[in-house]
């Protein structure tokens, strides 16, 4: 906000924190194929074994200690093929083939319907889910309905044509913020409405999903004890029947293997892509030297306290002669007196002075501000009520004044409204005028009168202007 951070700074930093999250992400991509390639040396090794023990190699030379993990590889690669190649009969010579038939079919069907349970369930779960999350979304939109009751109201008090109780400049062309505010809660009440129709139609939904899936449950349970039965009738053909999957089985995980190790291996383009980015953070690293930061925010809290200590001259505030800074990191401003001794603004007593640091400060911040190329703070500013902690009553009227006791209309309380008056006048000349200052106050003109750039727009007392919420809005008794 002082300047100190640059919008190229800022693009800097955001260019730096997405290449540093690609940097971590390519790199623990990169240690990830590196320790999987580590870790199917030992699991290709074991694969080699198992296909000699299946009988899958057996042209193959035997297997000898030190092999590398090429070697491993280019035997393994000879499996699928070898295995198509194979005559593996589904049941031995001699076996009752009408049985062998029903065991196939059997088989079949019970993987069909495990399938078919799974995917059930699963929507089930779904179903079931989306259920409960409409359940709460339909009590929110209940509760954002409710807090958009009050439009109607509001758009009944509101007329077409208004004038503005700060500036009084007459409007005849509506509220557009309060048709967007009517549109959406149209939109609100039909969307509550469609939410309150949807738990039926998703409880049709669960009752016929319970009820298919119960189906499936039980067509699966008959399968898995006709399946049970046949191969209890023939120990051969089930021994022989796992040995064929059992093969098939392997081939897969084999085929699979080979594939994760070709991937885990292919690592040099992602190798120098890390390295890229490597060192472009660290390029970028080196271009966001904090010490030129710290530089400019040094140079700007110089320039901003040097403004502080000028407003507090103007306002005639105590401690204005010592040294007083604005502190960032407390967020505060502090005093360092010739004794060495540092005060925060709050160790310094009494309100006027509070009032009056944080007025110099707030326009010391907003000078800072315009002068800046690049200003992302609004240009203006409202202050209720600056004399408080001088005048606690309100004031008769806009002309009179205060009982004072017997002291004179020039008081020391109505010198100090006026020095903020007089203050905030010297801001608009320093800046040009070009900044806008809304001060609501119960003083009277007797505090600002003959200051430049003092603009009276309403004296919202009773029998004077219009209020802030116009009479007529009010309930008639």
């Amino acid at each position: 906000m002082l300047g100190a951070v640059t919008a190229s700074t800022l693009a800097t930093q955001r260019e730096l924190k997405d290449l540093e999250r690609e940097f971590e992400r390519m790199r623990r991509e990169l240690d990830a194929r590196l320790n999987a390639a580590r870790a199917w040396e030992t699991e290709i090794e074991s694969y080699y074994l198992q296909a000699r023990g299946l009988g899958l190699l057996a042209g193959s030379e035997p297997h000898v200690a030190g092999w590398s993990l090429d070697k491993y590889i280019l035997e393994l690669r000879r499996v699928p093929a070898l295995v198509k190649a194979m005559d593996i009969p589904d049941v031995q010579e001699g076996t009752n083939e009408a049985a062998s038939a029903e065991l196939n079919r059997v088989v079949g069907d019970e993987d069909r319907l495990a399938q078919e349970t799974g995917s059930i369930r699963r929507r089930l779960d779904k179903v079931e889910q989306l259920s409960t999350a409409l359940d709460q979304y339909g009590v929110d939109l209940v509760s954002q309905e409710d807090r958009l009751q009050g439009v109607g109201w509001f758009e009944e008090k509101l007329q077409d044509t208004h004038v503005c109780p700060v500036c009084a400049a007459i409007h005849t062309d509506g509220n557009a913020r309060l048709a967007d505010l009517q549109t959406l809660a149209h939109e609100m009440t039909a969307l509550t409405a469609s939410i309150h129709e949807a738990p039926a139609k998703l409880d049709q939904e669960l009752a016929a999903l319970r009820v298919e899936l119960r189906e499936k449950e039980a067509a699966l349970s008959k399968a898995r004890q006709k399946r049970k039965y046949l191969e209890a009738e023939s120990t051969v053909l089930a021994a022989q029947r796992q040995r064929v999957r059992q093969i098939y089985l392997f081939v897969g995980r084999v085929e699979q293997a080979l594939e994760n190790v070709s991937a885990s291996r292919n690592v040099d383009e992602l190798r120098s892509q890390v390295r890229i980015l490597e060192a472009k953070t660290a390029q970028l690293r080196r271009d966001l030297d904090p010490r030129t930061q710290r530089d400019r925010l040094s140079a700007a809290l110089d320039r901003v306290s040097a403004k502080i200590a000028e407003y507090a001259r103007l306002l005639r505030l105590e401690h204005r002669t010592e040294n007083v800074r604005l502190n960032v990191r407390e967020l505060t401003l502090q005093f360092s007196p010739l004794s060495g001794r540092t005060d925060f603004l709050w160790e310094v007593g009494s309100g006027q002075n509070w009032v009056g640091y944080h007025i110099a400060g707030i326009l010391a911040l907003h000078e800072h501000f315009i002068g800046m190329r690049e200003n992302p703070v609004p240009d203006f500013l409202v202050i209720d009520q600056p004399s408080q902690v001088y005048f606690p009553e309100a004031w008769p009227s806009m002309e009179e004044t205060p009982e004072t006791n017997g002291k004179s209309d020039r008081s020391p309380d109505i010198e100090g409204v006026h020095r903020i008056f007089s203050a905030l006048s010297a801001f608009l000349d320093a800046v040009s005028a070009d900044f806008q200052i809304i001060v609501t106050e119960h003083a009277g003109s007797i505090t600002w009168r003959g200051l430049p750039h003092v603009h009276v727009v309403g004296n919202w007392r009773v029998g004077q202007d219009e209020f802030l919420i116009p009479a007529a809005w009010m309930p008639q008794e």
